[in-house]
């Protein structure tokens, strides 16, 4: 018996790190990686192959924070 994962529905997602940087005063640090501050919300976009059903996709988010490593 083989078993074969269904292919994601999910194609990518856009997590708008010049326009979110800026809005968390955290644009002077960077402008290409995502970097917000605690407690503020932010906009990211969810790209999907097909349209989305809640009731047949499941939709997970999971944030992690930590320390901060830039290159």
């Amino acid at each position: 018996m083989t078993y074969s994962a269904p292919e994601s529905v999910f194609k990518g997602v856009d997590l708008h790190p010049k326009n979110n940087n800026f809005l968390h005063h955290t644009s002077e640090i960077s402008v290409d990686q995502l970097i917000v501050r605690r407690g503020q919300p932010f906009k990211l976009t969810l790209n999907v192959a097909q349209p989305f059903g809640p009731k047949l996709h499941q939709l997970h988010i999971t944030a992690k924070t930590g320390w901060a490593y830039f290159k």
